[in-house]
This record gives C-alpha cells, structure tokens and sequence, in this order.
C-alpha cells in the first residue's frame, strides 16, 4: 500500500477568547488510500476492514453512516462539486477503532490531484453527543493550486461548550514529502477562539512500526476522549462560560 501510512505527531490546541489555554500531546493517526481499503486485510493481520479485530477500519463510522463503499461515496461526492477527479488520489486521515471503540474528534480526506497536488478537502467533525457534520473546504477556481492548501467553511454544528456555533473554519493543510501539517483556526466574527495543528510524520504501515506504536500508546481514541473532557473540566474551573448541548434541531 503505497500510498497508506502511519503518521505519527503530535496535536496541539490553544485557546485564546476569555482564557489563554495551550496544550500539545502525542498522536498517531492511519492516512488511508481510500481506493485500496481491501487491501489494508492483507498489510497486517490485526488490521481488519469491516470485520472484527485489534484494529478496525468500518466504513458505517464514516459519512452518513451507510455501507457503501468510502471511495464511492466520496468520488460521487466530488463529482456533485463538478471536480474533474478520475486521477486524483483521496487520502484519508483519521483513527480507526481500537479493540472495538472509536471515537474521531475530525477525520480529513485530502484530496490530490495527478500532480500530487490537493485541490480539495473534506473534512469529517463528531462531537461528543454522536453528532457528525460533513464539511467541503473548497477553494474557487480563481485561485491556482499552491503548496499549501488553504480554504475557509462556516461551522453548522455544536462542538465545544466554549465556542458559539455561529463561527469560521479556516483550514490550512501541507503534505510535503514526509510530513502532513493540518491546521485548523476557529474564528467568531473577527476574534480567533481556538488554534488546532496536526504535525505528523509518515511511517511504513508494517507489523514492526504498528505494534511499536501500540506499545507506546495503545488506547488511541480512548485517550482522545478522556483528554477532551479533562480539559473542558480544567478551562470550566477558571470560570470561562458554558454553553450547553442543545441538540441539532435547536441550533438550526
């Protein structure tokens, strides 16, 4: 699988409406060829697609939730955006389920052209409520390609309990030789909340650098999940406002 591998970094966040809170931790993240999923059965034996194992990718944790296969949900996705795809190769970044549990704060498919350029970005957000939103950072055909892919798409879902859903994403994603850089800032009309970065290194996807990484941190998205809390309870304590859940259909 030429084209998947683990990356391995760290992800870092910083806060800076009401409270300056800045955190780094170490990560690790599967970059996926979506058009060579079958193949991931056959790269490591604990890696399985749609079935049972240590380590599992599952199609129904993805898009819309449905059976069909990723690479075609995403290529008619970008065909309905008038993309021009046939020869593009669509990585996608993101967890897979560890013993069973899953849970991905934000999966990113980058899209690259035949030039190994990106041309387009979807990215994947849940929440903790079990909540999915589908976002296209899409750059306008006057713009030409550039090394680092930057575009913008307004946020229509609840994430975090300190930031309104009424915001920006501003995107920026780099994928230069060895290194995948993704960054994310958040704006509310013209004050940045909250800065995310993604700084990952690719790693050969094989038995020997998969079971160093599980050796080392081995309930990926389990941690995810504790650290968000952790750290909500931590900024909730230094008084910053709350801003509870109120489901999809109160937020529209």
């Amino acid at each position: 699988m030429q084209n998947s591998h683990l990356l391995v970094g760290s992800v870092r966040h910083k806060r800076s409406r009401f409270i300056n809170y800045d955190f780094t931790h170490g990560a690790w993240y599967l970059a996926i060829d979506i058009d060579a999923l079958d193949k991931l059965n056959k790269q490591l034996w604990f890696l399985s697609v749609n079935h049972k194992n240590l380590l599992e990718f599952r199609t129904t944790d993805h898009l819309d939730g449905s059976k069909q296969p990723l690479s075609y949900s995403i290529r008619k996705r970008l065909s309905d955006l008038d993309f021009k795809h046939s020869d593009w190769k669509i990585i996608l970044v993101t967890y897979p389920r560890v013993l069973g549990f899953i849970f991905n704060p934000v999966s990113f498919y980058l899209c690259h052209d035949s030039n190994n350029v990106i041309r387009h970005v979807i990215a994947e957000v849940n929440n903790t409520h079990g909540e999915r939103e589908i976002y296209d950072f899409t750059v306008p055909d006057t713009i030409k390609p550039q090394a680092v892919y930057k575009a913008s798409s307004n946020k229509r879902m609840y994430v975090s309990p300190f930031i309104n859903s009424d915001a920006r994403y501003d995107l920026r994603v780099s994928d230069i030789n060895d290194l995948i850089q993704i960054s994310i800032s958040e704006w509310e009309k013209n004050e940045m909340t909250l800065f995310a970065n993604m700084k990952l290194t690719k790693t050969k996807l094989n038995y020997r650098t998969m079971t160093k990484r599980l050796l080392r941190d081995p309930f990926i998205t389990l941690k995810t999940l504790l650290l968000i809390g952790w750290h909500v309870w931590r900024i909730k304590r230094r008084g910053v406002l709350w801003t509870k859940h109120q489901g999809r259909d109160s937020e529209k």
